[in-house]
């Protein structure tokens, strides 16, 4: 498996890490090639290559072909000689490694649009309610960032004819990457956790103690925090005993924190910062509802997952992946992405109904079936085995 970072640092991660240690237990030999941007972090890779930090300044040659990455490839598949070889994450290994597969069974997941051209953003019918939140992806000028766009993609869709199969985990990604001119086959894999045995939350008592909202994500402006806390402001005049748990950290850490103290929210608003698995599954078992504010066309949405395995509603964004997850009125609700009042109506919504949050606890918990980890690598060794035929 190749992927551009080779700790655990995200969502593509722990999938990879999680697919490893599945494939591993039944008999598998799996080797991860990465990039060494984050020695810092807990590693995940077997081999690395040379990758490049964002700020470098020649991190626009390297984008467009990356000599180290497909050094270190080559040396790869001399010495492992995979069956398979399967793609993640590469815009830091570039597009240089897709020419060294020609003899070899190739996969890719897409866990976003890095694979697909941004110049052409502004003419995908589905990216268009996200322009406004991402105006730098959609504005391109034909300046030096627009040509290495251009040149990359070229470069790219001569590669892609060595990927026999595209591995994306909701239909709204399928949708995107054939918008996005993917001619090779799609196939639809959801991501998978581990599955939880729990009972759906009993009735609530809100006159016992307060209700508590529960946030686990990136704190960067596409995950719409900013908007959650908006929102919370308007669900404490009607509860203002409510509290959020924000889990997790990011490059919008400080300027958060800085929006809940202007709001004056600091005995309404926690923050915990990144947190071990345990304490995480902590707040999922005492929380009333979950909720993801995202406001970027989200692949898939993990957090949703884990949420329902835990027996919890969920308010999501009605958009991209998460639209597929949460059935509005029977798991959860769909919001309008950006709508700071309709996320808090929601929110108030739910809370006054404590026998509307257990119904759908209890739906929460038979849709998480569906996403046990078994079946997301039962999947994939069927998916191994299609394309090394």
């Amino acid at each position: 498996m190749i992927n551009d970072i080779g700790s655990e640092m995200g969502g593509a991660e722990a999938m990879i890490k999680q697919l490893k240690v599945s494939l591993i237990a039944r008999g598998h030999d799996v080797k991860i090639l990465s990039g060494n941007e984050y020695p810092q972090k807990k590693l995940i890779n077997d081999y690395e290559f040379r990758s490049f930090a964002s700020h470098s300044w020649g991190r626009f040659l390297l984008y467009i072909y990356n000599p180290f990455s497909r050094i270190a490839l080559k040396k790869v598949l001399k010495e492992f000689q995979p069956d398979v070889v399967h793609l993640h994450n590469i815009s830091k290994a570039s597009p240089s490694i897709l020419f060294c597969l020609k003899n070899y069974p190739t996969i890719m997941t897409a866990h976003d649009i890095e694979c697909i051209d941004k110049t052409i953003f502004s003419k995908l019918k589905s990216l268009h309610p996200f322009k406004e939140n991402y105006s730098s992806y959609f504005e391109f000028k034909k300046n030096i960032p627009y040509f290495v766009q251009k040149l990359r993609y070229a470069i790219i869709r001569e590669g892609q004819k060595n990927i026999d199969l595209f591995i994306v985990p909701s239909n709204a990604m399928a949708t995107i990457l054939r918008e996005g001119m993917i001619k090779s086959p799609i196939a639809i894999v959801p991501n998978g956790k581990e599955e939880l045995r729990v009972k759906a939350t009993a009735k609530l008592k809100y006159n016992e103690r307060p209700s508590k909202i529960l946030f686990v994500g990136r704190l960067a402006p596409e995950k719409g925090l900013h908007i959650l806390i908006e929102a919370i402001r308007k669900v404490l005049d009607v509860f203002p005993n409510v509290t959020l748990t924000v889990v997790g950290d990011g490059p919008e850490a400080d300027s958060l924190k800085h929006l809940v103290q202007k709001y004056n929210l600091r005995n309404s608003v926690h923050f915990t910062g990144n947190l071990m698995q345990d304490k995480i599954i902590h707040h999922f078992k005492v929380t009333d509802i979950v909720v993801v504010p995202s406001i970027c066309y989200e692949s898939f949405g993990l957090v949703v997952v884990e949420a329902m395995m835990h027996g919890k509603p969920v308010i999501a964004s009605n958009a991209g992946g998460l639209s597929e997850l949460v059935d509005d009125g029977i798991t959860g609700l769909l919001v309008r992405p950006d709508s700071a009042i309709e996320l808090g109506s929601g929110i108030i919504k739910l809370l006054t109904d404590p026998n509307m949050i257990e119904s759908m606890g209890r739906a929460s918990i038979n849709k998480a079936k569906a996403y046990s980890i078994k079946q997301y690598v039962d999947t994939h060794i069927k998916l191994y085995k299609k394309v090394a035929l």
